[in-house]
């Protein structure tokens, strides 16, 4: 069990990731098992990123005929050997309830290699209305993401120094 302590400690701890790119969900994509998407054809995500210290991230899109079909959610795990253990889960569902984060801590069930099932849902004050269709609103909802889980962008030519 996660206590609520440790993931504000897991949420502070800095991360780096370096290019980000959706991509179409196929059977031959590299994701784990418990990943499932309704809709796989309308679906794009990321690779499973390594963020440095045993952090993972993932971030996907789903596209839509309208735009409350649409959806943008970002994973945050933490590494246990082969297995992943979900730390937060940030959606945004234009049909509804805007911006929100599902967190992992304090649940007596063990989430490891599990979807969050049942996890706490916490609204965020957020301001604008986002269209996971458009790319500009797609990268203000990575940014939003990004700031939230403390990762920052990491690019080749910045060097170590």
């Amino acid at each position: 069990m996660i206590t609520k302590r440790e993931l504000r400690e897991h949420l502070k701890s800095p991360k780096f990731v370096s290019g980000i790119e959706f991509t179409p969900v196929t059977k031959s994509r590299n994701l784990p098992r418990f990943v499932k998407f309704r809709s796989r054809g309308r679906v794009r995500c990321s690779d499973i990123l390594d963020a440095g210290d045993g952090y993972r991230v993932m971030f996907v899109w789903r596209s839509g005929p309208a735009r409350v079909k649409r959806l943008f959610s970002a994973w945050l795990f933490l590494a246990a050997g082969d297995d992943l253990v979900p730390l937060a889960r940030l959606d945004y569902h234009p049909s509804h309830k805007g911006i929100h984060i599902h967190v992992n801590c304090d649940e007596s069930r063990d989430h490891t290699n599990r979807m969050m099932p049942g996890c706490k849902s916490l609204n965020m004050k957020t301001t604008g209305d986002y269209d996971p269709d458009n790319s500009i609103d797609r990268q203000n909802l990575v940014g939003i993401a990004m700031d939230r889980f403390n990762i920052e962008f990491w690019q080749a030519d910045q060097g170590l120094f």
